[in-house]
């Protein structure tokens, strides 16, 4: 299988220009496309939909879109109706054979105060594929601000703590239920890490033992 990964920038090139065309032309014939930083009514894009622009310059992938993120941009009254403008922030995938469901996970992120942090997130879509169905992530990731202390994790207790087995087991065992049912042990994830003017990519796979 051919796999692409993608962080499109709202659509919008080195040369400040807003062009679908060519990110579709850069990505077609892959089996499984994931995209970052998919916007609908971004003003640094002209308020683009981006979902339906990508799925005209793709109509034979199937595609489901996760927002992150979103705000007010511009709703108002017209003519005595409300009319709700929402910017979204999120992720995409797109794939040449069904979807079967897909749902969208926001990651952790405590609050920050002195710094802007996007909320950000990891769109699961479930795949038929011929090695039977996967799970696909499409991820966005970034620093985390130095006002933003991580939280720590009693799974990953340092040395000082000492956690018996049985509890780590039971706590295994309650964060498998919050992550909802096994649909599929295989997975692979796809995205860009964000961090202090670096890129750094991630791809992962696993198989069923």
């Amino acid at each position: 299988m051919k796999l692409v990964t993608y962080n499109i920038h709202y659509g919008v090139g080195l040369d400040a220009r807003y062009d679908v065309g060519r990110i579709a032309d850069a990505v077609r014939g892959a089996d499984v496309i994931a995209l970052q930083e998919v916007t609908r009514a971004n003003p640094k894009n002209g308020g683009r939909d981006m979902v339906a622009d990508l799925g005209e310059a793709l109509p034979d992938y199937f595609a489901v879109y996760g927002s992150n993120f979103e705000a007010d941009a511009g709703s108002r009254l017209e003519n005595g109706r409300a009319i709700t403008t929402t910017f979204q922030l999120g992720n995409m995938v797109l794939s040449r054979t069904p979807i079967h469901l897909s749902r969208n996970l926001l990651l952790p992120r405590s609050r920050s105060v002195e710094a802007m942090n996007f909320q950000r997130g990891a769109l699961e879509a479930l795949i038929e594929t011929p090695l039977g169905p996967i799970r696909f992530y499409s991820i966005h990731l970034d620093h985390r601000s130095p006002v933003e202390p991580p939280e720590p994790d009693p799974l990953s207790a340092p040395a000082s703590v000492e956690i018996p087995a049985r509890g780590r087991r039971a706590l295994r065992r309650r964060r498998d239920r919050l992550a909802g049912p096994a649909l599929s042990r295989s997975f692979r994830r796809h995205g860009r890490l964000q961090h202090a003017g670096r890129i750094a990519g991630t791809c992962r796979t696993r198989r069923p033992a």
